[in-house]
């Protein structure tokens, strides 16, 4: 059996906690870097450009826990939503990220579609890691 830690729901006033992310950016079909991309950390506001092999430097990310859930099983992280464009490609909107307080996560690959004039926005939604969902599973399942 998984069992998640609880954590302890953030009072109003107290310190906020950081996470850390790097974004690696893709062309979608070829997989090829993506450089001079922006990427925008829909939460706080930060804007960051991507290097020559489709890159991002080190992010710090506020850790703002999704409380929807809570009565079915707390989440022991924050989650962020990315927005990411360059001319020539289709806007990337990436909702729910994991960022865990004082963690850097490195290795967040994010496509970019080239643009073609159907198609304008693409929009991913990532799910809970597999600790939470076996969790899920095992609390849930008769």
């Amino acid at each position: 059996m998984i069992v998640l830690l609880p954590i302890k729901a953030t009072q109003a006033g107290a310190t906020k906690t950081y996470g850390y992310i790097q974004i690696k950016v893709l062309e979608a079909n070829s997989l090829k870097p993506v450089p001079n991309a922006t990427v925008c950390i829909i939460e706080n506001s930060h804007y960051a450009t991507t290097d020559k092999n489709g890159q991002t430097q080190k992010i710090q990310v506020p850790v703002l826990r999704n409380t929807s859930y809570d009565n079915i099983l707390l989440k022991n992280w924050g989650e962020f939503t990315l927005l990411i464009y360059k001319p020539g490609f289709c806007t990337l909107l990436n909702f729910y990220n994991e960022v865990y307080a004082g963690v850097t996560r490195i290795g967040l690959v994010c496509y970019l579609v080239p643009q073609s004039t159907n198609n304008q926005i693409t929009t991913n939604a990532n799910i809970p890691n597999s600790a939470y969902l076996e969790t899920l599973i095992v609390n849930y399942k008769k």
